[in-house]
């Protein structure tokens, strides 16, 4: 085997491995929750008079659990489930999504008006949630936080806290939110902790990747020549390397953004390197005329096993590394408008603004 095969088995295996380990959390979850034994439940409904479905789901496996109908505007949906199970339903228009708690209660549910009633864990879920918002939108964040932080401990011992941590994780800040998942609280068995431990994930691979250098790797454009991550990077500007696929809805989104700050900032050396994880070459040909991107697309067509994707272990998209001119990783997953914020801030210092 030549080493570069081996280099791409061991990194390959590695990928595996943690996949493995993060199923196995997460089944460890699902046991748990199973031990609590299941409850029968059943939620009375209201939602639009124009919908004519509400399907639910598991939210921490996001499995499709019941489609329910609904006539006028209302809806009963009677089940069993482990309990302290989140269920998230929603309306066939995706316009109102609500989550509730196993509890073996029967609750009265208002989608219309995001109300909830009959479950003393749900409704206390709900206000808290709700009360948190409005601090937020009323930016108070420190009054928000503090008041989560209390919720939280007053809770420990059911499951709407992971929730709360979930929702307002930028509130209660990365470290914050670490210590209490690590914590002896009830809610740290819940299912629902994998959307918690993904941003932690996620967040604690972005503080590892700033202030370092770009890694080399070589992949080919459009026509088939090869190209090395340094005929592009560290050549005194600013560069966006942006991971995409042209089956990833979420990346399409991103383009839009990306567009706008590339037509403002290009004149002045800002460029993006478009990396692609998709596995088939013409439908990433299609998708590069379709929104016909100004900047070099790049990809070798092994999608997660791609040389891009091991380099910096990314196992989802959209991802970005915002790079300077010496090639060095300044920001991580400018998603939105962030992207242009950055680049406004960048540009204005060098102005003296």
């Amino acid at each position: 085997m030549k080493r570069s095969g081996m280099i791409r088995f061991m990194l390959t295996e590695r990928q595996s491995m943690k996949r493995l380990v993060y199923f196995t959390l997460t089944m460890f979850f699902v046991l748990i929750a199973q031990a609590a034994g299941k409850q029968n439940f059943t939620i009375s409904g209201k939602t639009l008079s124009s919908s004519h479905k509400v399907v639910v789901y598991d939210f921490a496996l996001h499995e499709l659990l019941e489609t329910v109908t609904v006539k006028d505007g209302a809806f009963t949906y009677t089940g069993s489930g482990y309990a302290g199970t989140y269920l998230e339903l929603i309306d066939e228009h995706g316009k109102k999504s609500n989550l509730i708690i196993i509890d073996g209660e029967e609750l009265s549910l208002d989608m219309v008006n995001d109300k909830i009633s009959g479950s003393p864990i749900n409704e206390e879920l709900y206000y808290v949630s709700h009360k948190a918002y409005e601090l937020h939108h009323d930016k108070k964040d420190s009054e928000a936080r503090s008041y989560l932080l209390e919720r939280i401990e007053a809770n420990k011992n059911n499951m709407a806290p992971v929730y709360w941590i979930y929702r307002y994780y930028h509130i209660l800040g990365h470290e914050t939110v670490k210590d209490l998942m690590k914590g002896a609280g009830r809610y740290t068995h819940s299912t629902a902790r994998k959307h918690v431990d993904r941003i932690t994930a996620r967040i604690d691979l972005e503080n590892a990747l700033l202030g370092k250098p770009f890694k080399e790797f070589t992949l080919k454009d459009l026509t088939g020549a090869k190209h090395k991550m340094s005929e592009y990077i560290g050549k005194g500007n600013y560069v966006l390397m942006d991971y995409w696929a042209s089956w990833c809805s979420s990346s399409i989104l991103e383009i839009p953004y990306i567009k706008s700050a590339y037509e403002q900032y290009h004149s002045r050396g800002f460029n993006v390197v478009g990396i692609s994880l998709d596995e088939d070459k013409k439908k990433l040909l299609s998708a590069a005329i379709k929104y016909n991107l100004p900047w070099v697309t790049l990809c070798d067509f092994y999608k997660w096993d791609s040389a891009a994707a091991l380099a910096y272990d990314v196992h989802s998209i959209p991802f970005n590394l915002l790079l300077d001119g010496e090639g060095k990783i300044i920001a991580v997953n400018l998603r939105g408008k962030a992207l242009g914020r950055k680049l406004k801030e960048l540009y204005g210092r060098e102005d003296g603004k």
